[in-house]
């Protein structure tokens, strides 16, 4: 300590000496804290540079957390699926199940009626062979009935054909008789006369392909009528006097009128409305 109070009072009794040692002193000690500052600087710059690195590594770790939960929720909702595919397929798989016990309960049922029917088969094969010897029998009869048929077909032409002659002949006598008859009565009838009667005159007249009939009644003059007319009154008259009347029906000489189409005229009228026809 006394050597340390000397040095002092000898610094004391030397100014020049400590101002040279403090102007010493303060760059050497700027020099260190710049150091020191740089030092902290560079450790700061390292640390950050850590810090970083480790901070993206943490990212990238978060992240890939995140993906590994995704991928395990992913996995976790296609595990529920194939669990509930699972159930699904399994109650399929039971419903086909009994499908299959049905089907082959319906199978048995079916190779029952399938025997049932193969028996029923051969009865009816049986059946059908008496049907067929039954048949042959019937197609030899119904041969037989044809061939006689056809014997009866031919005795029916021939005696249709007699018949026809008979008839014929039948003709040929009914028209002789009716001739005969007629022309008995005749002989024994009385003529056809107008006494006492209502005599109706028809004239008949054609010129060219126009016809024209005129009629008369001993109460109205002659007057021109037409067919349908001369019916109406005559018909009129044969109501008022029935087996009284007698046609006078003329027909102008001269006229181009045919005999078949007078005749057809005077018998259509005579044969419905004159007294003589009725009977």
């Amino acid at each position: 300590m006394s050597r340390n109070k000397l040095i002092d009072y000898e610094a004391a009794d030397n100014p020049l000496d400590s101002m040279e040692d403090s102007e010493n002193f303060w760059p050497s000690f700027a020099d260190i804290m710049m150091l020191i500052v740089m030092i902290f600087l560079m450790v700061m710059v390292v640390l950050m540079f850590r810090n970083w690195d480790l901070l993206t590594k943490l990212k990238e770790s978060v992240l890939a957390e995140q993906k590994s939960m995704q991928v395990i929720e992913k996995q976790e909702s296609e595990n529920q699926n194939l669990a509930g595919q699972l159930e699904n397929a399994l109650s399929e798989i039971a419903m086909l199940r009994m499908q299959l016990l049905q089907m082959q309960d319906e199978q048995a049922s079916i190779s029952e009626q399938l025997e049932t029917v193969e028996e029923e088969k051969k009865k009816t094969e049986i059946e059908l062979g008496q049907i067929q010897l039954k048949l042959s029998n019937k197609e030899q009869e119904f041969n037989a009935v044809s061939q006689n048929l056809l014997i009866l077909g031919q005795q029916l032409l021939e005696s249709k054909s007699q018949v026809e002659a008979l008839q014929q002949q039948q003709i040929v006598k009914d028209a002789e008789y009716t001739d005969l008859k007629r022309k008995y009565d005749k002989l024994i009838r009385p003529a056809r006369t107008p006494k006492g009667k209502l005599v109706i005159e028809i004239v008949y007249t054609k010129v060219g392909d126009q016809v024209n009939i005129a009629i008369k009644t001993p109460d109205t003059p002659r007057k021109d009528v037409s067919r349908i007319e001369l019916n109406q009154i005559l018909g009129d008259l044969k109501q008022e006097h029935p087996d009284r009347l007698y046609l006078k029906i003329i027909f102008p000489k001269g006229e181009l009128i045919s005999h078949e189409e007078a005749w057809n005229f005077t018998s259509r009228l005579l044969q419905k409305y004159d007294y003589y026809y009725q009977k």
